[in-house]
């Protein structure tokens, strides 16, 4: 594809209503929250009792953003992050609240980001409820004793935050909606997929009007797409009634917080994500250069598109497999 194609294309994009351009220009920080800069792990008070830990997506070792909700039986904890220094942090944060233990840990979906300190949270014996989508369940069930296997082999930093730790899985599955009581504090369960994975499940605290979204939700210039079992009409159709819901508050799987604006302009940007897929490929474009020039249109970092191109590449793929219809 020439150069002067590709910025056709881009450009086109970029200017769409809502579209790239639009979505990168938002404020990242809601009103409600103080917009300090993040670093390392930030704390942020959403309502009484229920706090979000933003992650700094810039920072090595880092993974997803977590929660945790105080309730008057213990703490609920939302998605385990990272071992090593972001478990660390969180376990500092919550003792700095409460002296009460964590009762529950709610896993969003299945990736290592949000689910690899799974065992330091809720490790065997301490009688923790684990609960997750029952497709992240039946994935994390085939993945995780190979993939804490192949860490101890490797050794580093995560090898010592795992050091004899064993295999935990999620002790109870949701597929269908669902409201649970912990304490005085009411959770509704919200499963969907597929849409960013095969089984993502947001976490909704309908009194206090707050959801955690986990990566349904990317406050960031672009979302991570490049998931094998993503599903971009069932994302937008989950973003859709993320919009509709009754909240205030939505804590995305990485950025700051934000409210369901947020998720208007995330289902606008994975429309355009397509058409931008569907376009480059056909031109014959890597998904390399046409990340390159939004980059430049933008005046991105380079770390600012490599979720794009990791986008585009399992959309090309998708559309490299596909079979031609009969002519």
């Amino acid at each position: 594809m020439q150069r002067s194609a590709v910025t056709a294309l881009t450009a086109a994009l970029l200017l769409a209503p809502f579209g790239l351009g639009a979505w990168s220009q938002q404020p990242a920080v809601a009103q409600a929250c103080d917009g300090s800069a993040t670093s390392g792990v930030t704390p942020r008070q959403l309502k009484p009792g229920v706090h979000a830990l933003i992650t700094d997506p810039r920072r090595d070792g880092l993974g997803s953003n977590t929660g945790f909700v105080v309730t008057s039986a213990g703490v609920v904890v939302i998605d385990a992050g990272m071992p090593g220094m972001q478990w660390r942090r969180v376990r500092e944060e919550i003792g700095k609240v409460t002296k009460l233990p964590i009762v529950d840990l709610i896993l969003t979906h299945k990736h290592w980001d949000h689910v690899l300190a799974t065992p330091l949270v809720a490790g065997a014996g301490a009688g923790i409820r684990v609960m997750a989508h029952a497709k992240a369940a039946e994935a994390m069930a085939g993945r995780f004793p190979g993939r804490l296997a192949r860490i101890a082999e490797q050794g580093g930093e995560l090898a010592r935050a795992l050091a004899g730790a064993t295999t935990v899985l999620p002790t109870e599955t949701v597929s269908t909606r669902r409201e649970i009581r912990i304490g005085e504090t009411r959770f509704e369960l919200i499963p969907f997929g597929p849409a960013h994975t095969g089984g993502d499940l947001a976490v909704l605290l309908p009194d206090q009007k707050v959801l955690f979204a986990g990566d349904l939700l990317f406050n960031l210039p672009h979302p991570w797409a490049g998931d094998g079992e993503m599903n971009v009409e069932g994302w937008q159709a989950a973003l859709e009634r993320i919009e509709s819901m009754d909240v205030e508050l939505v804590v995305p799987g990485h950025g700051e917080v934000g409210g369901r604006d947020a998720a208007r302009r995330q289902r606008a940007y994975l429309g355009d994500l397509a058409r931008m897929a569907r376009q480059g490929f056909a031109e014959g474009c890597p998904p390399e250069e046409v990340a390159e020039r939004v980059r430049l249109e933008r005046g991105q970092e380079p770390a600012e598109v490599a979720f794009l191109i990791d986008s585009l590449k399992e959309l090309y793929r998708r559309q490299a497999t596909e079979v031609p219809p009969p002519r």
